[in-house]
């Protein structure tokens, strides 16, 4: 009897702990009451060992009973209980109906290790249809299409967009100009200045543009054709011509020029002379005589193309504070540069964002 008694105890023992975790699946709706097109929420939940097959039914798009569409289904949502010896499954299904009726849910049945089991009873669900006030048909709104969106681009976009084009070719431009190595030395062109047989010629052919008339005319006219000739020998020679008279320039001249050159100079000095002093009035072919052997002098002596000075260019210390003070303002205006660039991006790409989305 003891012993019948002990196997009876051994084998509650086991078989009680065996209960205590069998499997569960329950279910519970959000709302039991709801009008034709709205949507409700079933929740499963299953109670399971852990490492167990759990194998739902139902698909979306599929009745979970005949007037009651599977709008959506969520992803199973798995919690540990127990220390992890147990799991809870938690799955969701929106649920809608287009007909109004009073719906039985049948139990959702769940496949845990091949062994389908059941909720617990049934839900019920009843769907109303929407009230319509037949007294009053003009109050009914009929159909309405899809309205098309307009799009209107907003005009400070161009101007968003110009000015990052700007920002970012500043950009590269300072970066270019930091990246260039450091000058010590700058490069100081002096321009040759210009010969003096080319200052001559060019005063001589303005002087020619004019006419003198009267008399008075004709002294001024002269006195600047031998200013120009002065200024030339002045400038060419080296000696002081504008304070000498003809005969004294004439007698320096001997030391330099050929006898043929000097010719034409002292012809052009002494009608100069004459017109100035003995009221000499020269016809127009004599004036245009004066003008040619003047010009043809001055060519005759100015100097050779190897003698003309050239454009000198010279290397120039460049002080390291003022270039430290440009690099400086580079790098602010770098810095600058580019949080104007991120600002307009920002600015541009959130509008877009609003306008197409």
């Amino acid at each position: 009897m003891r012993r019948i008694l002990l196997l009876l105890f051994m084998s509650l023992a086991v078989v009680l702990p065996t209960f205590g975790q069998q499997n569960t699946v329950n279910a519970a709706i959000d709302a039991t009451e709801l009008l034709v097109g709205e949507q409700t929420v079933l929740h499963t939940t299953v109670n399971c060992n852990a490492g167990a097959r759990v194998k739902f039914e139902g698909k979306k798009g599929e009745n979970l009973t005949p007037g009651v569409e599977i709008v959506e289904i969520s992803r199973p949502d798995t919690l540990l209980l127990n220390n992890g010896k147990r799991w809870q499954i938690t799955r969701n299904y929106t649920l809608t109906s287009f007909d109004s009726a009073l719906y039985r849910l049948p139990a959702i049945e769940v496949e845990i290790d091949g062994q389908k089991v059941q909720s617990r009873g049934e839900i019920a669900l009843k769907v109303n249809t929407i009230d319509v006030d037949v007294q009053h048909p003009d109050a009914i709104r009929p159909p309405k299409g899809p309205v098309d969106g307009v799009f209107e681009w907003n005009g400070l976009l161009f101007l968003y967009c110009l000015l990052a084009w700007l920002a970012l070719a500043a950009c590269i431009a300072l970066l270019l100009r930091l990246s260039a190595p450091r000058k010590h030395n700058k490069v100081i062109v002096l321009p040759a200045p210009k010969p003096a047989h080319a200052v001559a010629i060019e005063a001589i052919g303005k002087l020619q543009s004019t006419t003198p008339g009267d008399a008075e005319a004709q002294q001024l006219y002269f006195s600047q054709l031998t200013d120009i000739l002065r200024t030339y020998l002045h400038e060419r020679f080296g000696f002081n011509a504008m304070e000498m008279t003809t005969r004294e320039i004439i007698e320096q001249l001997q030391k330099i020029n050929d006898r043929e050159a000097l010719l034409e100079l002292k012809n052009v000095l002494q009608t100069a002379d004459l017109v100035k002093f003995a009221r000499l009035s020269p016809a127009l072919p004599e004036r245009e005589d004066s003008l040619l052997r003047a010009v043809d002098y001055v060519r005759q002596t100015q100097l050779p193309d190897s003698d003309i000075p050239q454009t000198i260019k010279r290397l120039v210390p460049i002080e390291q504070g003022a270039e430290n003070r440009k690099r400086l303002a580079c790098w602010l205006g770098l810095i600058a540069s580019v949080a104007a660039l991120f600002a307009l991006l920002f600015h541009l790409c959130s509008t877009l964002w609003l306008l197409l989305f």
